[in-house]
C-alpha cells in the first residue's frame, strides 16, 4: 500500500495521519467490535451515520479537539488517537486512543504514536498537562500510558459497568516536565 494520506507526524513505527471520509466505515466497524468497544466510553453500537457525525463535529472543532488516524508506514490504518477538550488557557487536554486492528495491539505501535501526539501537545500546542483514563481492567492501556510518561493520579472505585461487571476507572496524567526526558530518549534511540 502506498501512502496517499496527509501525514501529520512520523514516528519510528507509526504515522499520525489526517482522517478522511473513506475511513468512517472502518472506524464504525472497530467501534462496534466488542474487543475494541469494551474498553472505550461507547456503551452502544454506532451507525455509519453516527460515526460520520462524530468525525465531522471533531474536524469542525479543531481548536478544542484534534483526531488522527494511527497508521503504519505502509499506509495501513490501524486505529485512532486524539486530543480532546483542548484548553489553551489552562494548557490541558484529554487524550484517547484505540487500536482497532487486533494484530497490532501489542508491539509498541500505540506507544510510538502516543509519543508523537504528546510531543505535538507539549511543544507545538504549548500544553502543560495531558489527562487520560482507562478502565482498571484494561491493563494494556494503563501500561502503555505509563510507558509514555503518564502516572496514576486517582481511581474512581466501581465507576463503570462493562461486560456485566462494575469496574474501577483509573485517571492518569502526564506533565511536560515528566514527558520531555522520555522524548529525548525516544528521539535518540
Amino acid at each position: 500500500m502506498t501512502m496517499d494520506r496527509i501525514v501529520f507526524r512520523t514516528g519510528k513505527k507509526t504515522l499520525l495521519v489526517l482522517p478522511e471520509e473513506k475511513d468512517e466505515r472502518q472506524f464504525a466497524c472497530w467501534i462496534n467490535d466488542y474487543d475494541t468497544a469494551q474498553f472505550l466510553g461507547v456503551p452502544r453500537s454506532m451507525s455509519l451515520v453516527q460515526e460520520h457525525e462524530f468525525l465531522t463535529r471533531i474536524l469542525k472543532n479543531r481548536d478544542k479537539e484534534e483526531v488522527f488516524c494511527l497508521a503504519l508506514h505502509s499506509g495501513e490504518i490501524i486505529g485512532m488517537m486524539g486530543l480532546h477538550n483542548i484548553n489553551l488557557i489552562n494548557r490541558t487536554a484529554v487524550t484517547g486512543a484505540y487500536i482497532g486492528n487486533p494484530k497490532y495491539r501489542s508491539g509498541g505501535y500505540g506507544s510510538d504514536a502516543k509519543m508523537q501526539l504528546l510531543y505535538y501537545a507539549f511543544v507545538e500546542l504549548g500544553l502543560r498537562k495531558v489527562n487520560s483514563s482507562a478502565l482498571g481492567t484494561n491493563k494494556r492501556s494503563i501500561a502503555y500510558l505509563e510507558k509514555t510518561g503518564y502516572k496514576v493520579w486517582g481511581v474512581n472505585k466501581k465507576e463503570c459497568f462493562r461486560g456485566g461487571k462494575i469496574v474501577d476507572q483509573v485517571h492518569l496524567a502526564v506533565t511536560k516536565e515528566d514527558f520531555m526526558p522520555l522524548w529525548r530518549g525516544y528521539s535518540r534511540s
